[in-house]
């Protein structure tokens, strides 16, 4: 396509580069477009709130849409994270035809105590764990790859 494949920082001009909030906070993004995509534990959003709030964090929430869902099931606030010993990666299975159309798709597991086992089976505590070590400063440390959080929905400043 004649596209330079070299990594090119982005040229922004911003008009305040203050930090807008004076506390130590956190910014979350947990609302997804389909179920698949949300972390499916019914309590692990608000733990890890009050740990964060714990450890003398704000949490922000910068979700487009504070609730998001269909038919009976609305999701309140979802963090993505792998759970190998689970049914996992159906959502980048190139064997999985995704179906767009369908919010609470899960191609292995539907209509089973299975669906959405993927997510739902990762423990708040599994997070906050990876969470102390981003704060300590070891995102390294020795926490098991099944634990490990894919970082694009947590961010700490």
């Amino acid at each position: 396509l004649g596209v330079d494949p070299a990594e090119e920082a982005p040229k922004l001009a911003l008009s305040d580069e203050t930090r807008p909030i004076a506390e130590k906070y956190v910014c979350i993004a947990v609302q997804a477009s389909t179920q698949c995509k949300y972390w499916n534990n019914p309590t692990g959003w608000m733990e890890i709130v009050a740990y964060l709030k714990k450890q003398g964090y704000r949490v922000i929430c910068i979700d487009q849409k504070s609730v998001h869902g269909t038919a009976i099931v609305w999701n309140h606030i979802s963090y993505r994270i792998i759970n190998w010993y689970t049914c996992n990666f159906c959502w980048n299975d190139e064997r999985e035809r995704f179906d767009h159309h369908d919010f609470l798709w899960c191609p292995r597991h539907a209509n089973t105590p299975h669906q959405f086992e993927c997510t739902r089976l990762i423990t708040s505590q599994q997070v906050i764990a990876k969470i102390s070590a981003v704060i300590k400063g070891n995102a390294h440390s020795e926490i098991p790859y099944a634990e490990k959080i894919l970082s694009q929905n947590l961010l700490i400043l």
